[in-house]
């Protein structure tokens, strides 16, 4: 009893594993899979201080990460640069494109013109 199930089990594994594919999606190569990925993350801003700085973007699975240089975010792609413009990381040498990177659009806001960093800002004390 215990042999036929084990038996009827793997059949059931090795019949799904084996499935055709979906003859209506395009077959992608891997660069262009790699890019799709990519494209689904998204940046949210960044922060910097004297010892770097650290991109707030939103995974494909929609979890809040926090990027930093050199930090690989997918299997052969690492963080290149990040600053208050773009983000940029390096993809496999196997893919047309060596760079791919995130525009950061957006506005300074008052405060983000005088504050550079948490050292500099001025607090005023009362008066007594």
């Amino acid at each position: 009893m215990n042999r036929n199930l084990l038996f009827v089990l793997l059949m059931v594994v090795h019949s799904a594993s084996s499935m055709p594919r979906n003859p209506f999606q395009p077959l992608l190569a891997p660069c262009d899979a790699l890019l799709k990925q990519l494209a689904r993350w998204s940046i949210h801003g960044v922060i910097s201080s004297e010892k770097g700085a650290i991109a707030v973007m939103h995974d494909p699975q929609q979890n809040w990460r926090r990027i930093t240089r050199g930090m690989q975010m997918e299997h052969g792609v690492q963080v290149l640069e990040i600053n208050q413009q773009l983000l940029s990381v390096t993809v496999p040498a196997e893919c047309e494109q060596p760079l791919y990177s995130w525009k950061i659009e957006g506005k300074k806001y008052g405060m983000d013109a005088y504050a550079r960093s948490a050292d500099s800002v001025a607090v005023s004390q009362p008066r007594g």
